[in-house]
């Protein structure tokens, strides 16, 4: 309803929440005039969060003198972060539309991720599993969506038989 308000001319659409937010612990407020906003990396999102910094931040802000914007970091450094956290340094990849956030995530981080990439997603899954058993950590593939993961299932096959770690 405020962005309504705030933009007449622009059509505002919400998507309902698929699950429902957790209950406050008692004695906890709400803070006035907080303001999330979440995307992804891909071009649209980066897009529209351009749009809404330009267009509909400076009018929330009129309306709201209290709301604050934090910055949060995108899904490929949130991947990179934890895939970090848990020891690994270097992912196998195929180049591709869907790993791209990765990619910028690995190269973003304060201590850069290796990335080799390789001509198919078999090849990457069986260099993880390669990886897992010379250095006996986590070998991790990343491989695009669909057929790319059809393709990693031998990998994962291998290394299930294998006892190796493997992350797809």
């Amino acid at each position: 309803a405020l962005l309504s308000g705030l933009l007449p001319t622009r059509r505002v659409q919400s998507a309902p929440m698929p699950v429902r937010p957790r209950p406050r612990p008692a004695g906890v407020a709400r803070e006035p005039g907080l303001l999330a906003f979440v995307g992804s990396d891909s071009v649209h999102n980066v897009d529209g969060m351009r749009w809404f910094l330009a267009e509909v931040w400076p009018r929330i802000r009129a309306a709201l003198p209290a709301a604050r914007l934090e910055t949060i970091r995108l899904a490929g450094e949130l991947a990179v972060a934890v895939a970090q956290a848990h020891g690994v340094e270097t992912m196998f990849t195929l180049s591709g539309a869907h790993v791209f956030p990765l990619y910028d995530g690995a190269v973003k981080s304060a201590t850069p991720l290796r990335l080799l990439d390789v001509r198919h997603e078999q090849a990457a899954g069986h260099a993880a599993e390669g990886w897992s058993r010379a250095t006996r950590r986590c070998g991790v593939a990343v491989v695009t969506a669909g057929p790319g993961v059809t393709n990693g299932m031998s990998a994962i096959a291998g290394a299930r038989a294998n006892s190796s770690p493997l992350c797809v």
